[in-house]
């Protein structure tokens, strides 16, 4: 009886366009992997003040930083997170203006909320050298609702880190007339129609998750 054949198992070999892509799906799989930090504000140590130019002076305002959480993904930019602030505490130090204010313009009473829903970050601040000198700049991009009505607004910001710390600040301009507010200008006093808003801000910046 002849001695038997060894029996061999027929193999297709993987042709080099397939490894292609299936090196580029896992690369491009992991690449998409979620690297999340969290910023958590410190409303102690922030600040949000506005200026308002009318005839022949200038009024100024401030508003309270609420404590917030904002999350940033490192590989995408999208965030998410919002900011709400207490409409019915803006002021100008002035209380017979700022009810004017309250009552015609912002209307707080009806709208008790200033909100601001995070979408994107455009730059990667924590990615510069660490050091309090050392500022990268940044992109909050987002929606805004005002008196009930929805925005989209980008705040353009200084941002430093140092240690766990992050610092950012930045001016941007509201075009509240624009928006469907109320223009509280009378006969003989001109207001303009746009309000330059600063941040100052300040918060703990988390390490992504693993």
């Amino acid at each position: 009886m002849p001695p038997m054949l060894p029996v061999r198992t027929a193999v297709a070999p993987i042709r080099p366009s397939a490894l292609c892509l299936f090196v580029a799906a896992f690369f491009l799989a992991t690449a998409g992997v979620a690297a999340e930090r969290t910023l958590t504000l410190d409303p102690e140590a922030s600040t949000a003040t506005f200026v308002l130019e009318a005839t022949a002076h200038q009024v100024h305002g401030r508003l309270d930083v609420p404590a917030a959480s904002i999350t940033f993904d490192d590989a995408t930019g999208e965030a998410a997170g919002t900011l709400r602030l207490d409409a019915r505490r803006v002021t100008t130090d002035h209380t017979k203006r700022d009810a004017k204010m309250h009552r015609e313009v912002l209307k707080s009473e009806d709208h008790p909320s200033i909100l601001f829903e995070v979408e994107r970050l455009k730059g990667e601040p924590w990615r510069g050298t660490p050091g309090a000198n050392s500022a990268v700049d940044a992109v909050l991009v987002g929606t805004v609702t005002l008196a009930g009505s929805r925005h989209p607004l980008e705040i353009p910001l200084l941002v430093s880190v140092e240690g766990e710390r992050l610092r950012a600040e930045g001016t941007f301009v509201v075009p509240y007339v624009a928006w469907g507010l109320e223009d509280p200008s009378v006969l003989f006093l001109r207001v303009a129609k746009e309000v330059e808003v600063s941040l100052e801000i300040e918060g703990r910046l988390g390490e992504p998750a693993a």
